[in-house]
């Protein structure tokens, strides 16, 4: 029996529909019953062993029929393993994966372990695409240990990023991608010494932040009818009507909260109308006492983003760190205050930033979700290969399908650049037979001053992907330097003279790939 057989209609094997000993009755998603011994599920499953160890536990009621919700036919695998049985027979690795991931859902110890072992066999992992697919399969469910000894057979794998292993890398990261391609790039290095160690004593900007020694004036009002409550402990007292105006999320906390006072001070009237004299209070209860409600953040993040929530001057977000402008972002995105999500973008996506950061940037965007940003920031993305690059937190926010589109487009943009240089006409300036570069014995091998700047510009494309290079006096500057003894055109004799038409010819193939590079790359 395999897997396809759920598309015809499926026995249920005799152990699990005549047993006289059953005393549980299981029914699968596709209502197929199976009578097995509630002792057994309980002792193989973790997840039943809770069940039956204390019902109030359950997602469905215990009781003489249970709706285990998998397709028959797995279901049946399931027990097998559970059942003092041999063990089924998988040979299909599409099969094992299906039924790895349920055992892994609902904890059936056996299953687990034997699925594992089937994975790890010679037949699957010598295949380099099945080893990339069992590799992501193991980076999906974090089983550490499988993934360091499958990594070996995947790193072997001659292209990781290949469009075709989509689905494979699905559940990886980025550094799960990255350490199979620097495995095989850096043979003889741990992975985490291909990048360059960060200075982490000093402490971040952000945390300094989160020490509040003091509170503006706006944000303890004497009056405010808001009492917020940070995760470390400061408190912020505002009026409720600007929260209320700015911030959906934050006005759902404060009606629960609003609600749950508003309930326990009608129990509490109630109780105080049944007292007796002596026991009702002997003053009226302060209706000047504002809602509380804490906001589960840093002091610094819920300062900032209460500035954004009153009519008031903002703060300069060109003194917090791009870690603290992402931070921000977060959590005013996730607490949907709207007057500070595009100021925080803006800033997020500032020259200076992008230009220095671009993998950080944009893994960050792919996180949250900012499609139109990520349009933007892929450009500075790709300019240089982000399979080379040496930050390892730059990579955090990226998933590995996410760094394998960076790579694919880039080599695409390269392949695509490097054509339009090759076809493009430079000014028709011929060569010296005097030069040792361009020898009069193999005069086939002579050089064109276009010819010599082509390969120039292409050699420099594949180290920086960035079309500002065309306009540079220094790209220019390079024919002047080939050697001594070099010809008119590469010594610069007759530089003089050409750098104007030169010139303009860069300007022209510049404009043609820099539509190239506009292209629509998502």
């Amino acid at each position: 029996m395999t897997l396809d057989s759920a598309t015809k209609p499926f026995q249920v094997p005799a152990m699990f529909r005549d047993d006289p000993e059953a005393d549980f009755a299981i029914s699968s998603s596709d209502d197929v019953q199976f009578r097995v011994l509630k002792y057994i599920l309980a002792r193989g499953s973790v997840h039943f062993g809770g069940i039956f160890g204390d019902p109030k536990s359950a997602h469905f009621p215990v009781d003489d029929t249970l709706i285990w919700p998998e397709p028959a036919v797995v279901i049946c695998r399931l027990l097998e393993y559970m059942y003092p049985v041999e063990n089924p027979k998988v040979s299909d690795l599409a099969e094992v994966f299906t039924l790895l991931r349920a055992a892994n859902k609902w904890k059936i110890r056996a299953a687990l372990s034997a699925l594992k072992e089937n994975l790890l066999l010679p037949k699957f992992v010598n295949d380099p695409d099945n080893a990339v697919k069992i590799y992501g399969l193991f980076c999906e469910m974090d089983m550490k240990n499988e993934k360091e000894v499958v990594e070996e057979y995947a790193s072997r794998h001659p292209d990781p990023c290949n469009p075709s292993l989509d689905d494979s890398r699905a559940g990886m990261s980025a550094l799960d991608l990255l350490r199979l391609i620097r495995r095989r790039t850096h043979p003889n290095e741990a992975f985490d010494r291909t990048f360059v160690s960060l200075d982490t004593t000093e402490e971040l900007p952000f945390r300094v932040h989160s020490k509040v020694k003091w509170i503006e004036e706006l944000l303890r009002m004497t009056d405010g009818d808001l009492l917020v409550t940070s995760s470390d402990g400061a408190q912020f007292r505002i009026y409720k009507r600007f929260v209320l105006q700015g911030s959906s999320t934050l006005t759902e906390l404060i009606d629960a909260k609003a609600s749950f006072s508003s309930t326990t001070a009608t129990s509490t009237a109630k109780s105080t109308s049944n007292a007796t004299p002596s026991q009702k209070p002997s003053s009226p209860p302060n209706y000047a006492t504002p809602l509380r409600i804490t906001w589960a953040e840093p002091a610094w993040i819920v300062r900032t983003l209460l500035w954004y929530l009153h009519p008031v001057a903002k703060p300069d977000l060109a003194d917090y760190s791009l870690e603290e402008i992402m931070i921000l972002l977060d959590v005013a995105t996730t607490a949907n205050i709207v007057a500070a999500i595009t100021p925080l973008k803006d800033e997020l996506m500032m020259y200076d930033r992008i230009v220095l950061h671009p993998l950080q940037v944009y893994g960050f965007l792919c996180h949250m979700g900012f499609e139109e940003q990520k349009k933007i920031a892929i450009r500075y993305a790709i300019r240089f290969d982000p399979l080379k690059h040496n930050i390892q937190e730059d990579f955090l926010h990226l998933a590995a399908n996410e760094l394998a589109d960076l790579v694919c487009l880039r080599r695409t943009r390269i392949k695509e650049t490097v054509e339009a240089i090759k076809d493009f006409p430079m000014p028709a300036v011929g060569s010296y037979s005097v030069c040792p570069r361009h020898t009069p014995v193999d005069k086939v091998k002579r050089k064109t001053m276009g010819d010599i700047l082509k390969e120039a510009l292409t050699r420099n494309l594949e180290q920086d992907l960035s079309i500002d290079q065309f306009t540079s006096l220094a790209m220019l500057a390079q024919l002047g330097a080939v050697g001594a003894g070099a010809c008119a055109e590469c010594e610069g004799e007759k530089y003089t003279s050409m750098f104007e038409d030169y010139g303009r010819a860069l300007g022209d193939l510049k404009d043609k790939l820099e539509g190239i590079m506009t292209k629509r790359a998502l």
